[in-house]
C-alpha cells in the first residue's frame, strides 16, 4: 500500500481554501526506561567540539535510571524531573560519549569525534573486504518482536512558513533492525494554512516499517543489504571510508556505498560496522530525484517531481541480538497539482473549463518535511485505548477522531519529549494554527472537517441514516465485517455497531478511566428502506449503548483500591454483558417492525435518558418485511 498525497477542496468564511494530505512513512530511535518524581529541567544544545555544529537525534539520558530524550534538528533538547546530581549521558555514533552532573551542565556540549585509525585502513581496504562486511550484517539478524514506548514527531514545511507539527505516543513492535507495527496511544497536531491553501499529513506512522534494511522494497530506493555478494558487487560500489576504535575497545568501520549504474532507483550513503559482530550500529541513505518513494498523490492529476530523501538509521546491540535505536527522516518533494480551481467558489478541474475566465491554474508547492520517531523505553508499554478499529489502515488523524484529546496524559505524562517543549508550544498556540480539538468540524481549514464520515460521539442530538451515493434505498460497506465470516453477507442486509472506548492510565500518581460511546460509520450498514420507524430504531440502540457505559461508569467508580487490572477486568466483563444484551434487542425489535417490543425498548430510554425516539421521529406501525 503506498501512502498518498490527497488534494481537498473547501470553501470556509466566502474564502477559498485547498487542502494537500500526505501519508508517508516515519522513522525510530529506541531508548531508555523511567522513574517519576525528580525536581530541575535540563535544557541545551549538542554540538561538535570541532566545528561548532549541532549534532541531531544524539542520545541524552540519566545514568542512573536510564531515563532521557534525544536532540532535535538543532541538537538541542530538554530533560525534565532530574535531580542536580543525576549523571547525564550524552551520545552519539563516532563521537566519544560524554557524563556530565546535571548541575554541571551549560548551555552547549561540545561532543569530541572518536580516534581515526587511518593508517591501518589503507592496509584493509582491498576490492573484496568491504563487500564482505556488508555481507555479514545478515548473519545476526535475530526475530523477536519487542514492545516500547514510542515517540514520533514530525514537522512539515513550504520554505520557511511551517505548516504542520504532529506529536504523539504509541506502542512500537520492534524486530531487529525493523518495525513491525505502531499503535497508537494518542496524539495531537496542528495545521497553518500557507496562501489559500492548506497542507495535511494524513498518515504519520502506518509506512513506518516500509522501509526494511534486508527485504527488497516496492516503496523505496534499493539498498545493498541482503543482496548476496555477486549482486552486491554488480549493483553497488562499496569503498572502505574509514574506521574508529570506540572508547571499549571495539572497532568500528565505516563503509561507503554509491550505485555503479541506475542513481535514480538505488540509494548512496554509509555503513557503520562493528567488527566483532559485524552488527550494523549505523545507516546512512540518501537519494536525489528518486524513481521509487513512498508517497503518491491521491488528487488526480497531480505528480511529484524531484523527490530527494535521506534517511538515518542507528542500532545498539542487546542480549537478544541487534535493537533499532534511531531513525529519522528527511525529505522534500515538488508537487504539482496540475490542474484549476474556480477562485469563487473553490471547486477544482483537471481541465479549464472553457465557458469561465474566473479560473486560475492550482500552483505547485515545494513540501519539505522533518520527522523523527523514538522507541524510548522497552521496560514497558502503554494502555492503549480499548476499540476495535475495521482496519489497521486508518490514518493516525482519523483514529484521533474516536480517541479525541487526552488532557490528563499531556498534563501529567512527561517521561518523554524531543527538542525543546516550548518552540513546539509556540507552533500549536498561534492563533494561525487550526489544532486536533478543532480539525474535525468547522474551522479554518475546513467548513465541514477533514473526514466525511467521523465517528460519532453521544449526545442528545440525533443520528439518521445516510443513503449511498448509489442507491438510495441502501448505505456503501466500506470494510468487510468479520463477524460474517463463513456467512453469505447478502444474507445480512444491516449492521450497526457502536462501541464504548475505555482507556485507563497511572498518571498523576493516581489510576483513571475515562469512556465514550461512539456510533461507527465504518462497520455499519443498512440495506433497508429508510423510515421513520428504522431511524427510531437506529438511536435507541445508540441510545442502549449510551446507558452501559453509564452503568459501566458505576461499577468503575464503586471500586475503592482501582488497578489498571481491576478496571479492565470490570470493562470486559460488562462488555460481554452489553453485547448479548443487544443481540437481544436486535432479535426481538427486527428493526423496529414489532411495534410492542419496541416500544418497551424505546420506554427504557425515555425512563433514563427522557428521550423518546418513537415520539421524535412519529414513527407509525410498520408492516413486516415480506
Amino acid at each position: 500500500m503506498y501512502l498518498s498525497i490527497t488534494l481537498i477542496t473547501t470553501k470556509t468564511m466566502a474564502t477559498s481554501h485547498r487542502m494537500f494530505g500526505i501519508l508517508y512513512s516515519l522513522f525510530i530511535i529506541s531508548y531508555f526506561s523511567y522513574s517519576n518524581a525528580q525536581n530541575i529541567t535540563v535544557q541545551s544544545q549538542i554540538i561538535e567540539e570541532e566545528t561548532g555544529a549541532p549534532i541531531p537525534y544524539a542520545s541524552v539520558y540519566t545514568m542512573e535510571n536510564r531515563r532521557g530524550t534525544i536532540t532535535d534538528m538543532d541538537g538541542k533538547f530538554e530533560l525534565n524531573n532530574v535531580t542536580p546530581n543525576d549523571t547525564i549521558v550524552f551520545y552519539f555514533a563516532g563521537f566519544k560519549k560524554k557524563k556530565l552532573a546535571a548541575k554541571d551542565i551549560k548551555t552547549k556540549v561540545p561532543l569530541e569525534k572518536l580516534e581515526q585509525l587511518l593508517d591501518e585502513v589503507v592496509v584493509l581496504a582491498d576490492e573484496t573486504i568491504p563487500y564482505k562486511l556488508i555481507s555479514k550484517t545478515r548473519k545476526n539478524i535475530k526475530h523477536q518482536d519487542q514492545v516500547a514506548q514510542s515517540y514520533l514527531e514530525m514537522q512539515s514545511f513550504q520554505d520557511n512558513h511551517q505548516l504542520e507539527y504532529f506529536q504523539g505516543y504509541y506502542n512500537g513492535i520492534y524486530d531487529g533492525y525493523d518495525i513491525e507495527d505502531l499503535q497508537l496511544k494518542t496524539a495531537r497536531f496542528g495545521l497553518q494554512k500557507t496562501d489559500n491553501f492548506a497542507f495535511l499529513s494524513q498518515e504519520t506512522s502506518a509506512a513506518m516499517y516500509k522501509q526494511e534494511i534486508f527485504d527488497d522494497n516496492r516503496y523505496f530506493p534499493d539498498a545493498p543489504f541482503g543482496l548476496n555478494r555477486r549482486k552486491l558487487f554488480r549493483t553497488f560500489r562499496v569503498t572502505m571510508n574509514s574506521k574508529y576504535r570506540e572508547q571499549n575497545g571495539d572497532i568500528t568501520y565505516v563503509l561507503s556505498f554509491e550505485p555503479r549504474k541506475d542513481t535514480l532507483s538505488a540509494f548512496l550513503g554509509k555503513a557503520w560496522i562493528d567488527s566483532a559482530t559485524n552488527i550494523l550500529t549505523k545507516v546512512e541513505f540518501s537519494i536525489e530525484n528518486a524513481s521509487k518513494y513512498p508517497f503518491i498523490p491521491i488528487h488526480k492529476g497531480g505528480e511529484l517531481q524531484d523527490v530527494n530523501m535521506h534517511i538515518t538509521k542507528t542500532y545498539a546491540r542487546t542480549a537478544e541480538g541487534v535493537r533499532l535505536t534511531s531513525m529519522d527522516f528527511d525529505y522534500d518533494f515538488t508537487f504539482e497539482p496540475n490542474g484549476y480551481y474556480n477562485v469563487d467558489n473553490a471547486a477544482v478541474y483537471k481541465f479549464r473549463p472553457p465557458d469561465s475566465v474566473n479560473y486560475e491554474a492550482l500552483p505547485s508547492f515545494k513540501i519539505r518535511a522533518e520527522a523523527v520517531l523514538a522507541a524510548y523505553n522497552y521496560s514497558s508499554s502503554f494502555s492503549l485505548p480499548e476499540f476495535d478499529f475495521p482496519t489497521n489502515n486508518l490514518p493516525d488523524y482519523h483514529k484521533m477522531i474516536a480517541f479525541q484529546d487526552h488532557p490528563n496524559f499531556w498534563s501529567c505524562y512527561n517521561q518523554f519529549r524531543m527538542g525543546k517543549s516550548e518552540e513546539k508550544e509556540k507552533f500549536l498556540e498561534d492563533d494561525a494554527t487550526v489544532t486536533h480539538n478543532e480539525l474535525y468540524e468547522q474551522s479554518d481549514i475546513s467548513d465541514k472537517g477533514i473526514y466525511e464520515f467521523p465517528y460519532r460521539q453521544w449526545s442528545t442530538n440525533r443520528i439518521y441514516f445516510r443513503p449511498s451515493s448509489s442507491d438510495t434505498s441502501g448505505t456503501e460497506k466500506p470494510f468487510y465485517n468479520s463477524a460474517f465470516e463463513g456467512t453469505d453477507i447478502n444474507a445480512r442486509k444491516y449492521h450497526l455497531v457502536a462501541q464504548i472506548l475505555f482507556e485507563v492510565d497511572s498518571l498523576c500518581d493516581s489510576v483513571s478511566y475515562r469512556t465514550r460511546t461512539l456510533f461507527d460509520p465504518f462497520q455499519s450498514f443498512y440495506d433497508f428502506e429508510r423510515t421513520p420507524r428504522s431511524v427510531a430504531f437506529l438511536n435507541v440502540y445508540f441510545d442502549l449503548m449510551e446507558l452501559s457505559r453509564r452503568e459501566l461508569n458505576a461499577k468503575l467508580d464503586a471500586v475503592e483500591k482501582p488497578t489498571k487490572e481491576v478496571l479492565t477486568d470490570i470493562y470486559e466483563d460488562h462488555i460481554e454483558k452489553t453485547q448479548a444484551n443487544m443481540e437481544v434487542f436486535f432479535r426481538e425489535v427486527e428493526r423496529g417492525t414489532r411495534e410492542e417490543e419496541f416500544l418497551e425498548w424505546n420506554e427504557i430510554v425515555c425512563v433514563e435518558l427522557g428521550i423518546d425516539n418513537n415520539w421524535l421521529f412519529s414513527a407509525p406501525k410498520e408492516e413486516e418485511e415480506e
